[in-house]
């Protein structure tokens, strides 16, 4: 969700809907994989019983993000944070009771509005491929570890083709 307030552009992401997500795609990525003694999906792919892992490889994976979205945040008070939303905020934020990774950058009023369209689901594959990787380096396998982390390099990369609009500032007439 995209939410812009005193000139601020906020990304807001359910942390359960991501969870879902991420688990998803480890299963995915998981289920191909074998011994001789059979699947590995078990010891892979993360399960609901991981839930307190994937909130610290979420909290782990931010960092990598907000070092490449620094510039954008210039004035922008708490631009990362995780939060939690009460049934009282409800009326004012338009997002229902949960916890939330919000980021937050300047809205310079300088960009072409669909920008936004192509910024909000490419953070979001950031911190989901962010949080695998950060996973597979807990529970070790090298080769989910680099699909992980070649994947999570790759949307980096397009976040920052995707921001480079957001960054501008207006010209103002000397006029």
């Amino acid at each position: 969700m995209v939410g812009k307030t005193n000139n601020t552009i906020a990304f807001s992401y359910d942390i359960d809907k991501l969870f879902n997500d991420v688990r998803l795609l480890s299963a995915y990525m998981t289920k191909n994989l074998g011994t001789e003694t059979g699947s590995l999906l078990d010891a892979f792919a993360i399960t609901e019983d991981e839930k307190e892992v994937y909130e610290v490889c979420v909290s782990q994976s931010l960092p990598d993000i907000y070092e490449s979205i620094l510039k954008t945040t210039s004035g922008v008070t708490d631009a990362f944070k995780i939060e939690e939303v009460e049934a009282d905020e409800l009326a004012d934020l338009e997002r229902p009771k949960g916890t939330y990774v919000v980021i937050s950058i300047q809205d310079n009023n300088a960009y072409n509005e669909n920008t936004l369209s192509l910024v909000e689901p490419t953070l979001y594959d950031c911190i989901k491929y962010g949080t695998l990787a950060e996973f597979y380096s807990v529970n070790i396998n090298a080769d989910l570890l680099n699909l992980a982390r070649a994947k999570f390099n790759e949307c980096m990369g397009q976040l920052n083709r995707r921001l480079f609009q957001l960054k501008k500032k207006s010209v103002k007439s000397l006029y």
